[in-house]
């Protein structure tokens, strides 16, 4: 036995030599369709998926190939609209990234990590993400990714009926859009959210503004679909207003602007509304049936088809016939609904085959070198220890990033020409000493500090929370001697207001955003979003309306 001992112990060397040196030739391969991918991912992400599908096993891929390996393959999946709540590989690629300090990548990674966020439903993980992204960009001055970051931040506000906030970003996404040579026809989906915005706020003539300036940037790059969704929008605008003549004039140039049988589809249902809210029956059912024969076996326009079709014969009286015809409405949507499950079950039925053969290679490789293995496995145990402990500070620094971020924010805007609003502004941040915290915060987030954090958030709360409570007294004093009594008077008027949901009115008035004055009174901004659903229920505020001229005018009023 120990004669054959070096004579098993020199194999074992051999086939270890022979593996790397076969591996070395795959990281080239790889390294080159990496390059490639690169190169194409925004023009053709399809070919990027399918290029990407020549790399056999990401997981032997050397670390630095296999992060911007999973950041070229969720960035084709986004562009290719396919599901990527499961790909949450990308939070370690962007780890990966910023350790190596690759900040062109780390911009990136960190706005998809936003993507696979929202695609997940965590609203406020992809805010964070996205302003991120955005810090990192206008470091790199990446217009068209702050451009990005901007629209996915308004988006997230405009889903959360936010639409005041959505406007802001959306606004800036325009302006960096328009800065970026070749991306101006980036431009008309956000002028289009812009103009959905101001017509929810009920502000026709804003939305109308927005809406034609989507129309002239869409009509000079050519951009036919989105110029149909535009035109689309402003006949439903004018349906909203009640002039059915110019919905009718809209929704007929959208259907000749219509080339594909499902688009005229759209637009004939879309017309077929417009006649149903007129009364016209048959005119309805004249543009029912042309949808209907172009719908082909589009399972969620026929579903809206025979949506119609049943009110319309309701609306008729004719309750049988809209009762086949809910049926066959009631049987498209469980379709739709089982397409959809089918394509998740399909998207993990090919992840789980691919662990399936991940794992065979895996344990053939563990079978063939056990000493390679073991030595590795050492090495990444080392690693893993390092790595979590600096995994555990990674996210208290990001939210003491964050809190400096936000109090720089609150210095630095200013309330326009209102005189009034700038003055208290400058009296809240003498009071809460906001510029010292600033400086002080700072000083905790440079050099070696950085490994430390947890005792660096422990330290910035203690500096925003700890040195002093805030005298809100003299805030109050100040804001019912500039604005007349502004908060005794809404005091007096809705006594069942408690203090703090006055002092959110009050910081609402001065242009604070629900992340500001999260910040201010130590809660988190869907709590104070939920405060002011409080408070309008309490003064009896419409929901979509804008929160601070309502409150002015019911505080003004009475």
């Amino acid at each position: 036995m120990r004669i054959y001992k070096p004579i098993i112990f020199t194999i074992q060397i051999v086939s270890i030599t022979l593996l790397m040196s076969s591996c070395s030739g795959d990281f080239r391969k790889s390294e080159k369709i990496l390059e490639q991918a690169e190169n194409i991912v925004e023009l053709h992400p399809d070919s990027t998926l399918s290029l990407l599908e020549a790399i056999r096993n990401p997981y032997l891929l050397t670390k630095e190939q296999h992060a911007k390996y999973v950041l070229r393959l969720v960035q084709a999946k986004d562009k290719c609209d396919k599901d990527i709540t499961a790909d949450t590989l990308i939070f370690k690629a962007r780890d990966y990234f910023e350790i190596k300090k690759s900040f062109n990548e780390l911009a990136f990674a960190e706005f998809y990590c936003g993507r696979v966020f929202q695609a997940k439903g965590k609203r406020n993980e992809a805010m964070n993400a996205y302003l991120k992204a955005g810090s990192v960009a206008k470091e790199l001055d990446n217009k068209g990714l702050i451009g990005l970051s901007e629209f996915f931040c308004g988006l997230l506000n405009y889903d959360q009926h936010l639409f005041d906030e959505a406007i802001v970003h959306l606004k800036e996404a325009t302006f960096n859009f328009s800065q970026t040579e070749g991306k101006n026809k980036n431009q008309v989906v956000p002028y289009n959210y812009i103009g959905n915005s101001f017509l929810l706020k009920q502000l026709p003539d804003s939305a109308f503004f927005y809406y034609n300036k989507g129309l002239l940037v869409a009509r000079q790059y050519n951009d036919s679909a989105n110029e149909l969704r535009i035109v689309q929008n402003i006949g439903v605008a004018y349906l909203k207003l009640g002039n059915t003549k110019q919905a009718k004039e809209s929704l007929k140039m959208a259907l000749s602007l219509s080339s594909g049988e499902s688009q005229k589809a759209k637009a004939y249902l879309n017309l077929a509304d417009v006649y149903y809210r007129e009364g016209s029956k048959d005119s309805a059912l004249i543009y029912l049936n042309h949808s209907l024969k172009l719908a082909d076996n589009n399972a969620s326009l026929l579903a809206n088809v025979y949506r119609l079709f049943s009110k319309i014969e309701a609306t008729a009286g004719n309750y049988q016939q809209a009762m086949s015809y809910n049926e066959l409405y009631t049987r498209y949507l469980a379709k739709v609904l089982e397409e959809k499950k089918d394509i998740n079950i399909l998207d993990i039925q090919k992840k789980y085959n691919f662990e399936l053969l991940e794992n065979a290679n895996s344990r053939l490789l563990i079978e063939k070198q056990r000493i390679f293995i073991c030595f590795f496995l050492v090495v990444i145990a080392a690693f893993w220890v390092l790595y979590y402990n600096r995994a555990k500070n990674r996210e208290a620094m990001l939210i003491a990033e964050q809190h400096i971020f936000q109090l720089k924010q609150i210095v630095n805007k200013r309330a326009g020409s209102n005189v009034k609003n700038n003055e208290l502004r400058k009296t809240l941040i003498k009071q809460l000493d906001i510029v010292k915290k600033i400086s002080l915060i700072e000083s905790y987030l440079k050099g070696d500090e950085k490994i430390k954090g947890k005792e660096v958030l422990k330290k910035v709360n203690e500096i925003i929370y700890g040195q002093e409570d805030y005298n809100w007294g003299v805030f109050s004093e100040m804001a019912n001697a500039l604005y007349d009594n502004y908060l005794e008077r809404l005091r007096n008027l809705f006594p069942e207001l408690s203090e703090t949901e006055l002092l959110i009115c009050c910081l609402s008035k001065i242009g604070l955003n629900n992340m500001e004055i999260s910040l201010l009174i130590k809660t988190t901004q869907n709590a104070v979003q939920k405060r002011k659903s409080v408070i309008r229920q309490k003064t009896d505020m419409k929901e979509q309306e804008n929160f601070i001229k309502q409150l002015d005018q019911i505080v003004n009023n009475k």
